[in-house]
């Protein structure tokens, strides 16, 4: 919509046409429609070089653009902001539930956002990801939250500092692996 459907409607090859709506502005709204049997084609297109949120009637999916770089200092801030509020939920009261329900889908959506060249990282995502409960994701949420500030400081640092992206030197063994089950992805 608006900005965006402009950009996607020029995108070489993929024969989007820009529509409007009205909205109740004193201009249409811009979109950019996908006929449903083209919808596959066009998604994995768009999202080597955009993020896309799909919507119909019932449902919103968020297709998020391919990261190759990461700012740790951003992704130190998101982590422990979502370590304050695990850490805040109160499990006996129905907003831990609900704490709960997001922290794991924060979790998951962080670990698709992380590149591949990060996987010690990745694997503790998934960790945290794969909690049963409000409990067991706070203790990981804990042991993220100290093994990231271990692992990731010189680059979080270096990226304060430099304002760049910090390029990580990851030395095979400075993260443990989490604990090996059924649930858990190892590196």
């Amino acid at each position: 919509m608006g900005e965006n459907a402009k950009i996607l409607a020029n995108e070489p090859g993929l024969g989007l046409t820009i529509t409007g709506r009205d909205v109740g502005l004193p201009e249409r709204v811009p979109m950019v429609g996908v006929p449903e049997h083209r919808l596959d084609s066009v998604v994995a297109a768009l999202s080597k070089n955009h993020s896309i949120v799909l919507s119909d009637k019932e449902n919103i999916t968020v297709i998020p653009k391919p990261v190759t770089a990461v700012d740790l200092k951003i992704v130190a801030d998101y982590l422990q902001k979502q370590h304050e509020k695990i850490q805040a939920a109160d499990p006996t009261k129905k907003q831990g539930q609900a704490a709960f329900t997001m922290g794991i889908k924060r979790m998951e959506q962080s670990n698709e956002r992380i590149p591949d060249t990060l996987p010690q990282l990745k694997a503790l995502l998934t960790h945290v990801a794969q909690s049963p409960d409000l409990t067991t994701l706070k203790e990981r949420m804990n042991t993220l939250h100290t093994q990231f500030i271990q692992h990731y400081s010189t680059a979080v640092q270096n990226t304060i500092d430099t304002g760049a992206k910090a390029e990580l030197k990851t030395p095979t063994n400075a993260l443990k692996d989490p604990p090996q089950g059924e649930n858990v992805a190892a590196i």
